[in-house]
């Protein structure tokens, strides 16, 4: 029978918090990112699966890593430094940048490699005023905006969404606003078209500071808020549903604290945010982690009290070990089946192998048919998820290579009874 492929694809942004993943406290840490020094980290922001960083006002880039999970050294990007950016910037396409700069939104265009040519976006009921740039050659055709009482409404942090039909930013100075920084959107109709008046995000906003918007895929939204909270203090990252029941709440996990914590950004399938929970604002992600996995014995230790853990990871492999019902597990191993989904996609493009292992009780048919089953469920629990099914293949090994041989107690039967899956 035809699997089911469930793909949430965003055309900008590929990611399993497209539907709402979770990283489980119990196998996840929050740990600062490698490439964090005593500066303080401005904003991030992601551009062709990389991740960029702004400190001492410079722009620079850093590749995740290949376990998703930390960025290799940072590199300055000369070319983004000269926009003078200060905020958060998204991407349109693949030669397309908006960005902020002292507060004026702008878009430059990718050429020989290079961002060039930056333009003040066109925003209805704006007019254009020239502004001079200072310090920089990129900056001869920067304009800024003003209003009919000739103030100039500061506009920062930029992130693109609706197939690039709209553009949310942050603004405590536009008419209209809650109170304080409120989110804000505009839209137009077509990739070049004219860009709308701004729109207050009321859905978010409230009378406290609202800022950091970001879209991932189609059916969820990001933002920080330093609303006041009965749990936490300072700025919080908090989540709204675009689909079905449009709800807000805080992000849990551990991804908030009594800090300011904010900017929440994912790459390649990891979230990344800004936090000063020790002091300086520094970037944070999440961090897998396996408690020991303690074996006991028959030649030594204590074969009844052997503890059984449903999940190990080591390198390349993950071992389940559910509690069957002949081909049917339990219903309540989602906290596991999210840490199974997160390792298959560390990258996002390998290929799995599901192998299926049963005990030695029951006859060699029996077995053998039992694990190909339960790789079976596995892979298709996992296609539910969202994997592609032409990355994964799976078959059943019996009773063979069992983890302790010659099993003689329950607990060591449970150890045998497991699926593998491996990735290549």
């Amino acid at each position: 029978m035809k699997r089911l492929l469930l793909i949430l694809i965003s055309a900008y942004s590929l990611s399993m918090y497209a539907i709402d993943r979770e990283f489980p406290e119990n196998h996840y840490k929050i740990m600062q990112s490698s490439v964090n020094t005593k500066t303080p980290i401005v904003a991030i922001s992601s551009f062709n699966d990389n991740l960029f960083l702004i400190r001492d006002g410079r722009v620079y880039v850093g590749k995740v890593g290949n376990n998703a999970s930390d960025l290799s050294k940072c590199t300055e990007k000369v070319d983004l430094s000269a926009l003078n950016i200060d905020g958060t910037f998204c991407q349109f396409g693949n030669n397309i940048l908006y960005y902020s700069s002292e507060g004026v939104l702008y878009q430059a265009s990718l050429k020989n490699g290079e961002w060039k040519s930056p333009e003040a976006i066109q925003i209805a009921g704006y007019a254009k005023e020239r502004v001079m740039g200072e310090g920089s050659s990129l900056a001869h055709r920067r304009w800024g905006f003003k209003t009919g009482s000739k103030s100039k409404e500061k506009m920062y942090n930029p992130s693109i969404a609706e197939k690039g039909h709209r553009l949310y930013f942050s603004s405590s100075e536009l008419p209209g606003g809650k109170g304080g920084l409120d989110i804000w959107y505009i839209e137009r109709n077509s990739d070049k078209g004219p860009w709308s008046a701004p729109i207050n995000y009321e859905e978010v906003n409230t009378p406290d500071d609202e800022d950091f918007p970001q879209t991932v895929g189609d059916t969820m939204f990001y933002f920080s808020s330093n609303r006041h909270d009965d749990k936490f203090r300072g700025y919080n990252i908090y989540k709204r549903k675009l689909k079905g029941k449009k709800t807000i709440s805080i992000v849990e996990n551990n991804f908030n604290g009594n800090a300011d914590d904010k900017n929440f950004l994912v790459v390649t399938n990891t979230p990344f945010f800004i936090s000063n929970r020790e002091g300086s604002a520094q970037i944070y992600r999440p961090e897998f982690y396996d408690p020991d996995l303690v074996l006991g014995n028959s030649a030594g230790g204590d074969p009844e009290n052997i503890k059984i853990q449903r999940i190990t990871i080591k390198d390349k492999t993950c071992t389940f070990r559910p509690e069957f019902d002949g081909k049917r597990f339990a219903a309540h191993y989602s906290d596991e089946f999210e840490l199974i989904y997160q390792f298959v996609n560390d990258p996002p493009n390998c290929r799995i192998e599901v192998i299926g292992y049963a005990d030695d009780e029951g006859s060699a048919d029996h077995n053998s048919s039992l694990s190909l089953n339960r790789a079976s469920a596995v892979m298709d629990k996992l296609i539910q998820m969202g994997v592609d099914e032409q990355r994964i293949t799976y078959r059943g090994e019996g009773n063979g290579k069992p983890i302790i041989k010659n099993a003689k107690t329950e607990q060591e039967h449970n150890l045998n009874r497991r699926i593998e899956i491996i990735k290549k």
